[in-house]
């Protein structure tokens, strides 16, 4: 399996460009993931996102267009955990996932980005 990651920022997150983790592969050329729909905020009780994502299909993977929601979920400043996002184009053997960034300062302040992971399945 390849795992790639793009780091959505929340002000802005209309395109992201992956990054390879964990195993050496190369990202195909212009390789742009678009994300459409999305709202992220924070409430009293955390912060949240919902958006569409859509990986392209390259030579070599074969893309996906999937629904991520989720919220804050690790401890208080902490580092969240990856939520699976629902593929409803595309191979469902496939993964992505979301999740947000850690707040970084003891401020108040919120987080700055979503990460999203696409795990394409391995060949067979």
């Amino acid at each position: 399996m390849v795992s790639f990651t793009a780091i959505l920022a929340l002000s802005a997150a209309a395109l992201a460009t992956p990054v390879v983790e964990g195993v050496t592969s190369s990202i195909p050329a212009d390789w742009t993931w678009h994300v459409f729909d999305w709202e992220a905020g924070c409430l009293g009780s955390g912060c949240y996102y919902f958006f569409n994502v859509t990986i392209p299909s390259s030579d070599q993977i074969a893309g996906v267009t999937a629904r991520c929601n989720g919220r804050e979920n690790g401890w208080y400043k902490k580092g969240n955990w990856f939520e699976d996002c629902q593929i409803y184009i595309g191979p469902q053997n496939n993964g992505v996932s979301a999740k947000l960034g850690e707040r970084t300062a003891e401020d108040g302040s919120l987080p700055t980005e979503i990460i999203v992971s696409f795990k394409k399945a391995a060949d067979t």
